[in-house]
């Protein structure tokens, strides 16, 4: 099945065009992220032609999954724990860190996980580095022009070069190797093209007019929607090449990043953030009154949503009506009993059917474990749950 396919008639059908490329406009400078644009059929085009309706969306910085994956990625190396660096913020239901404040005790954390980097980094220098016997500043140029344009997610400028390799052999005169490397490498995380998403603007470019993503943009935004992390081999060569841009390369580096394993968790992870899956173990009710509502059952029912919502999104050529008219199977013996009992014997019809842990159940709107994340604790809340099929799968207001 084709990310076609899976996208068709859906959100992601409307919204996946968009992420892929895009436009941006200015507030204050050139460092904006670009918002979503048009399709990959105008991406050809210096100014795609739908900008002047989008809004600049805000800068943002690496969230705290691509800031590990990126790390891990980059040096092969165990990255910083996700408590370490700064949380990600909520917008709209999802996590995020666009439009989030850099202040001091933010910063410091990547201060520390940038010195943390640097010393593990360190201890397999001569694989990262090589510079043992060789021209150290000739061999600092060497790592910046291969390592530099993968932190940065596009080449170095020469200025750029010329300013790490100056910062190196500044400390190298009063200390070691490792010193001035430590420094150089910290230097480099905490630069802004390193830990934001920052698209700027061609030098061409009149300000304040919209224009279109160039080919390392699109790789990263590429890289980062389906992997959450840097750009690989594969992009980075197609987009020194300037080949990225053609709507037949893109398809197919779509289809590529989207069928890959990596691309599962983040897929996994939207999901539960867009149908608030992560609230089903969450459900407080009183035990008195629903003794059957165990930590148990509570797992079981958020395993069998999720299962649902996940089959649904990477078999269905329909996503968002199969989602609400869809079967799937269940075989947990704990939830074919809880069907059963929940039913009371009040259909004769339906109570040996969905008792049965082999049966099917129909659509999200069946899923029980949904309808209970989407209502508020100890309700029935059937206005909460039409209010989110509304809003959050039907596009409404």
């Amino acid at each position: 099945m084709t990310w076609h396919a899976r996208w068709s008639n859906s959100l992601g059908g409307k919204l996946l065009p968009l992420l892929l490329t895009g436009c941006t406009g200015e507030i204050g400078s050139s460092q904006e992220r670009a918002p979503e644009g048009p399709g990959p059929a105008d991406m050809v085009s210096s100014t795609p032609a739908s900008c002047e309706t989008l809004a600049t969306s805000p800068l943002a910085r690496l969230a705290r999954q691509e800031y590990i994956n990126t790390v891990a990625d980059l040096f092969q190396i165990q990255p910083p724990a996700a408590t370490t660096l700064p949380e990600d913020g909520d917008f709209g239901g999802f996590k995020t860190t666009a439009g989030q404040t850099l202040n001091a005790p933010l910063a410091e954390k990547y201060v520390d996980a940038a010195a943390a980097i640097a010393s593990a980094v360190l201890l397999e220098q001569e694989r990262v580095f090589g510079c043992t016997g060789r021209d150290e500043p000739t061999c600092i140029a060497e790592f910046l022009g291969s390592m530099g344009p993968r932190l940065f997610r596009r080449p170095l400028r020469e200025a750029e070069t010329q300013h790490y390799i100056a910062l190196f052999v500044k400390v190298r005169a009063s200390g070691s190797f490792e010193q001035a490397a430590t420094v150089t490498l910290q230097a480099l995380l905490l630069a802004p093209q390193f830990l934001f998403h920052i698209v700027e603007r061609p030098l061409t470019q009149p300000e304040g007019q919209a224009y279109a993503l160039d080919d390392y943009q699109l790789a990263a935004r590429l890289s980062y929607l389906f992997w959450r992390t840097t750009p690989d081999a594969e992009l980075s060569t197609l987009a020194g090449q300037g080949q990225l841009r053609d709507p037949a390369v893109l398809s197919a580096q779509v289809e590529r990043l989207l069928n890959h394993e990596r691309a599962r968790p983040v897929v996994r992870s939207f999901l539960s953030q867009w149908l608030k899956l992560e609230n089903i173990e969450r459900i407080m009710v009183d035990p008195v009154k629903e003794p059957s509502f165990t930590p148990s059952l509570l797992s079981a029912l958020a395993q069998e949503t999720r299962s649902f919502v996940e089959q649904t999104f990477w078999t269905s050529n329909d996503t968002v009506r199969e989602l609400l008219v869809s079967s799937t199977r269940f075989r947990n013996q704990t939830l074919g009993q809880f069907y059963g009992d929940a039913l009371g014997g009040a259909s004769d019809a339906l109570s040996p059917v969905l008792a049965a842990p082999d049966q099917k159940t129909f659509g999200l709107l069946s899923q029980a474990g949904f309808l209970a994340a989407v209502s508020r604790n100890q309700e029935a809340a059937i206005i909460y749950r039409g209010r989110f099929v509304r809003e959050n799968l039907l596009c409404g207001r």
